[in-house]
């Protein structure tokens, strides 16, 4: 029992740090200062929250079909390390 909870924590970190790296919020934050400039802070504010919703729900979705996705148009992980 206490082997399998450390493997789920140890996952979840795992999990978190590449999803942190792939993501980089510092550069996507000067990005999207740079492109909202002129904007108010209420348009800002919805901006961002219906970034994070898109961006949530297409992690999601490629985290519980992302196999049958890729499966569906013959992609597989050595073609990903190919590409790099």
């Amino acid at each position: 029992m206490m082997v399998d909870l450390i493997y789920v924590f140890t996952f979840f970190g795992v999990s978190l740090i590449s999803i942190f790296v792939i993501v980089n919020p510092f550069s996507a934050a000067s990005v999207f200062l740079s492109i909202t400039r002129g904007d108010s802070k209420e348009k800002r504010v919805l901006m961002a929250k219906r970034a994070a919703i898109t961006s949530a729900c297409v992690l999601i979705i490629f985290a519980l079909a992302g196999s049958y996705i890729l499966g569906f148009f013959s992609i597989t992980v050595d073609a990903f390390r190919i590409a790099g």
